[in-house]
């Protein structure tokens, strides 16, 4: 009700537990703990003394009735027991203010169900769109997962391959090495007994010649 007072009056400001949480938010302010407690008195987990004995709601509190403005005191619990009306009645005693008290009950006026439904489906699309965001962005994560595993296994086969082919080559290039080595080893060979079997005829012509 409260929220679709404010749409509608957005003059008037709201002092409750949940408006200073709000405050505090926009101010870069968090829990550290968690909120807990209830919509209407949310828990103060801040860490913070100043925050969590609620000294800053008593500074509100007393400021508020010093300033002259349209304020909704929404306080739930308070609001229904008599000691605790008074108690708030009595910071806006100024002849300022005008105490107006709503009373909310009985079925929903439509223009309220609408807003309160359409709220409601607002709700469950962000949640929706919320998990479809995060199941496409979990299946483009597969995705790029399995495309790096394949550009790798083809990096690693190409390495492979290219690792194998410069093996042959040096392979290939020491039997070559070692094949020409031995030709030259036996050219040499033969170069030398040739050599040798043309000075052995050359000394036995020689000989020849002498005895004659």
């Amino acid at each position: 009700w409260l929220d679709s007072f404010l749409e509608q009056n957005p003059e008037y400001v709201e002092l409750s537990d949940r408006k200073i949480i709000k405050w505090a938010a926009s101010s870069g302010m968090f829990s550290s703990r968690g909120w807990g407690g209830s919509i209407d008195k949310p828990a103060f987990n801040y860490g913070m003394p100043g925050m969590d004995d609620n000294s800053i709601r008593r500074i509100i509190n007393s400021v508020a009735g010093l300033m002259p403005r349209n304020y909704v005191v929404m306080e739930v619990r308070q609001n229904l027991c008599e000691a605790d009306r008074r108690e708030i009645l009595k910071r806006f005693s100024a002849p300022c203010f005008k105490k107006v008290a709503h009373v909310v009950m009985g079925e929903p006026k439509a223009d309220y169900k609408k807003v309160q439904h359409e709220k409601i489906l607002k709700e469950k699309q962000a949640k929706s769109d919320a998990a479809w965001r995060a199941a496409k962005a979990d299946k483009k994560r597969k995705k790029d997962t399995e495309k790096k595993a394949k550009q790798f296994a083809e990096l690693r086969k190409k390495m492979e391959e290219e690792k194998k082919k410069k093996a042959e080559e040096a392979k290939k290039q020491n039997e070559e090495a070692a094949a020409k080595k031995v030709a030259e080893a036996e050219k040499k060979k033969a170069e030398a007994e040739k050599k040798k079997d043309g000075e052995d005829k050359k000394e036995g012509e020689e000989k020849k010649e002498e005895e004659k």
